[in-house]
């Protein structure tokens, strides 16, 4: 019983405050509700009365939930919406049991390029060599975000031995882009298990510093290596958020 959030890391990593969550363009909640005992379950103790009583109570508890959406979303601010309610077993923690968030950070092109002015984007329909020249670049240096990491140049004030910064990444790619009042996005994603907000900006600013001419190509492999400690840049806050959360361990065992 009790609150949990799929975007929260307090549990995993306690010695980091609030202040370090990647914001959330939608969350996975999970809060204990009392269910109200369920009429016209049809009666008896064999295999079909029972198989009855589950198919009535699945019935029910799905009206409800659709219910419960209509409800809280008469009663939340307009720009807060409820999308969806289902049951999950007591024990089930929205935290604990997210293994995978994909985290989403918007840079404009301009900025990925070496003179960084918004004067040198370009269309990649009209170039698209150059469009694939770049893309090809960015998937070389994220290539060695994988797997079991030691992201501690990525930390505030973390050494590679600390739970902070271990991380476990599945992917850092392009992940398409976006055209906002004219200005063309690429859309830098991340999937892992979880990642503070300098994390993901260091990883960022790291791209972004290496495609600018700020960087060589292998300040990348340094940035990784345990036993080396180096400044690495930030990106911007504003442009990151939480996309999606993945729950497949708790699917798979329930």
């Amino acid at each position: 019983r009790g609150y949990s959030r799929a975007t929260a890391v307090r549990r995993r990593i306690p010695q980091y405050a609030q202040a370090q969550e990647v914001h959330a363009v939608g969350d996975m909640l999970t809060c204990y509700l009392e269910e109200p005992p369920i009429g016209g379950a049809p009666l008896g103790d064999d295999e079909e009365a029972q198989q009855a009583r589950e198919a009535a109570r699945a019935a029910a508890v799905k009206q409800r939930c659709a219910a419960l959406v209509g409800i809280m979303n008469d009663l939340l601010p307009w720009r807060v919406r409820v999308f969806g309610v289902t049951p999950v077993p007591t024990h089930f923690h929205a935290e604990n049991h997210c293994n995978l968030r994909r985290y989403h950070y918007m840079v404009p092109l301009w900025a990925l390029l070496p003179d960084g002015s918004e004067e040198s984007a370009f269309d990649p329909r009209e170039e698209p060599k150059r469009w694939g020249d770049l893309l090809r670049h960015i998937k070389a240096l994220t290539k060695p975000f994988s797997g079991h990491l030691r992201l501690h140049n990525f930390c505030e004030d973390a050494v590679p031995h600390e739970s902070a910064s271990q991380v476990f990444i599945k992917q850092f790619c392009h992940y398409g882009q976006a055209n906002y009042n004219g200005t063309l996005y690429l859309c830098i994603s991340v999937l892992a298990d979880h990642l503070f907000t300098t994390q993901l900006r260091r990883m960022v600013g790291l791209v972004v510093a290496v495609m600018r001419g700020l960087l060589p190509d292998d300040f990348v492999e340094h940035t990784l290596d345990e036993h080396t400690l180096v400044d690495v840049p930030e990106a911007p806050a504003g442009n990151m958020y939480l996309a999606e959360c993945w729950f497949s361990v708790a699917e798979t065992n329930h």
